[in-house]
C-alpha cells in the first residue's frame, strides 16, 4: 500500500511514488539516481576518484557534447573562468577508459562538421530567390510586350 501527501498529485510525483517503492525505502533509489552519466558538478567530479582530464572548450559546443557523454557514460563538469575577458569555458571530463573517451569525442567531431557544412547561409538563399523572382518577372513582362506588339 502506498500513501503520498502532497498538494497536487502529478504524473512526476507518481512516477518517484512507484520507484521508491519499487526500489524500497532502504536508499535504492538515490543509488540508482547516481549511477547515471553526463554534467555533473566540478564538486562532485574531483570526488570520484582518480583525477579528470580537462579541454578548453566554446559555448556553444557544451550542450551538444552531453548527449555523446550520456551515451558513452561519461561525466563530465563545465567550468567558467569569469578572470579572462571574454570568459572561457573549461570542460572536466571522466570515464571508464581511455578509448571510450576517444570514441565519444570523435562522434562528436564528426557530428559537429556534418552540422557545419549541412548550413547554408539564408542571405545566400533570399539572394538567390530575389534572382529568381527577378528573372520570372522580366520574362513575363517580356512576353506581354510581345503579345502588344502582335496585336
Amino acid at each position: 500500500m502506498l500513501e503520498v501527501q502532497c498538494a497536487k498529485l502529478t504524473a512526476r510525483i507518481m512516477a518517484k511514488v512507484m520507484l521508491k517503492a519499487l526500489h524500497g525505502a532502504d536508499g535504492l533509489y538515490k543509488n540508482w539516481r547516481a549511477s547515471r552519466h553526463g554534467k555533473v558538478s566540478v564538486k562532485k567530479l574531483m570526488g570520484m576518484g582518480e583525477g579528470a582530464s580537462a579541454i578548453e572548450v566554446k559555448n556553444d559546443d557544451i550542450r551538444s557534447f552531453g548527449r555523446f557523454a550520456r551515451k558513452y557514460n561519461i561525466d563530465f563538469a563545465v567550468k567558467k573562468d569569469k578572470s579572462v575577458e571574454p570568459p572561457k569555458y573549461y570542460m572536466f571530463f571522466k570515464a571508464k577508459d581511455m578509448k571510450v573517451m576517444d570514441m565519444a569525442f570523435k562522434e562528436f567531431i564528426a557530428h559537429q562538421t556534418k552540422k557545419n557544412t549541412r548550413r547554408v547561409s539564408i542571405k545566400n538563399e533570399l539572394k538567390r530567390c530575389r534572382e529568381k523572382v527577378k528573372d520570372a518577372v522580366h520574362k513575363v513582362m517580356h512576353r506581354n510586350r510581345i503579345k502588344e506588339k502582335l496585336r
